[in-house]
């Protein structure tokens, strides 16, 4: 029975490990983001950092996909799976393109406090995004880790909802 288990479960830790990196991803790209919305003078080096880990992103996206070809049995709905790294990446390639925007469009010199409270939160979601993929492999019941990171990115507070934004 071991056998069979373990030829149904795949290599579902490898999915695990890269939805980790995916949520660190997250979380740096929110930083950075918060980093530059408090330090306009440095703003093209964040938005060029930035670049680098929607790369990165980018690349961590292509490998789930590839997973996902290659591999029948999933710890989630094949569909969900999918979604919820497809959004994962539109967050960090939003995150960078706003970044981008800041540094070289609108050249803002002066710090911005709505900029920053919007930086803020988008941190705090990214934090908590970053705790769901680090705990995959924990999530019982009902709630799909798809439902529950919509959920995360619903919660803005100053009329934020990355949600809307990323679907």
């Amino acid at each position: 029975m071991g056998g069979l288990y373990a030829l149904l479960k795949g290599n579902d830790e490898q999915l695990y490990k890269d939805f980790r990196r995916l949520g660190e991803y997250i979380a740096q790209a929110s930083k950075t983001f918060l980093a530059l919305t408090q330090d306009l003078n440095s703003a093209q080096d964040h938005a060029a950092t930035l670049r680098q880990i929607e790369h990165d992103c980018d690349r961590l996206k292509e490998k789930i996909h590839r997973f996902l070809d290659n591999n029948t049995f999933l710890p989630f709905e094949h569909d969900d799976i999918e979604e919820l790294h497809e959004h994962a990446d539109s967050v960090v390639d939003l995150i960078w393109g706003a970044a981008n925007r800041i540094a070289n469009i609108y050249g803002l010199n002066d710090p911005d406090p709505e900029l920053s409270e919007i930086a803020t939160i988008i941190d705090d979601m990214a934090k908590e995004t970053r705790n769901l993929f680090a705990n995959l492999e924990n999530i019982k019941g009902e709630a799909s880790p798809l439902a529950i990171f919509q959920k995360i990115l619903g919660k803005g507070k100053p009329n934020v909802n990355l949600w809307e934004i990323v679907v």
